[in-house]
């Protein structure tokens, strides 16, 4: 085997030494490197100052690699073509695919695509889903039936985006959390979270409401009606 020193390589069909290529100290032929200048980096033995799209700089080794071969706590970031420990705004480190990926477009940041940490400007979180939901405007932040509502009107609720209003179950006037969960009635009385036709024993009915009897209180005490039978 020819034996060659710095920036020369074999050629075996000539016997010759060759130069490698100017970006290369060292080589195998004249296109393929094995190592490169500074500044450079080693893809699949040719040096480029930037990594081709899919693979990523390590810059330990100033060579080209897969997500899957940055070095461990690093990660493929495709804006800088760096494996990097820090993800850029809106994208979160993907420990399986070692890849920063794109957070939900709701979203500022996050955990992945489930988990929502903080949420862009004309989004709000919901604590029940860890999502963001897209503002119906961003002064009448409520949409009920593709209106913009600066709280949730009359007859509907605020559901767990934060965001949109539902429907109240029909005897709801007014309700909150669920649609049967009723916080007030239109033309029956507010009893126990619902709405009843009649208040239960003990109850009198005001404004609506059914308001537990206490000492004194008229509506509470009902007559008592009887007739006289004359026995012969």
């Amino acid at each position: 085997m020819l034996s060659c020193g710095a920036g020369l390589y074999g050629d075996s069909a000539t016997r010759i030494c060759k130069s490698c290529d100017s970006t290369c100290p060292t080589c195998t032929s004249l296109t393929q490197c094995l190592s490169c200048t500074s500044g450079l980096y080693l893809s699949f033995g040719v040096c480029l100052a930037v990594c081709p799209v899919t693979t990523f700089a390590n810059n330990f080794t100033k060579v080209c690699v897969y997500s899957s071969n940055c070095p461990a706590g690093t990660f493929g970031n495709s804006q800088s073509q760096f494996c990097t420990a820090t993800c850029p705004d809106k994208q979160y480190a993907d420990k399986d695919s070692k890849l920063c990926s794109d957070c939900p477009v709701t979203c500022a940041s996050c955990n992945n695509t489930n988990v929502c940490l903080t949420c862009v400007a004309n989004a709000a979180y919901s604590n029940v889903t860890k999502q963001c939901y897209a503002f119906c405007d961003p002064t009448l932040q409520y949409n009920f039936g593709g209106t913009c509502y600066s709280s949730c009107p009359d007859g509907s609720y605020l559901d767990y985006t934060n965001v949109y209003c539902q429907t109240c179950n029909a005897i709801c006037k007014t309700c909150y959390g669920t649609a049967t969960n009723c916080t007030s009635c239109d033309t029956t009385y507010f009893y126990n979270n619902t709405c009843v036709s009649q208040c239960p024993k003990n109850y009198y009915s005001a404004n609506q409401s059914c308001i537990v009897c206490t000492t004194g209180v008229p509506a509470c005490s009902t007559p008592l009606n009887y007739s006289v039978t004359t026995i012969t």
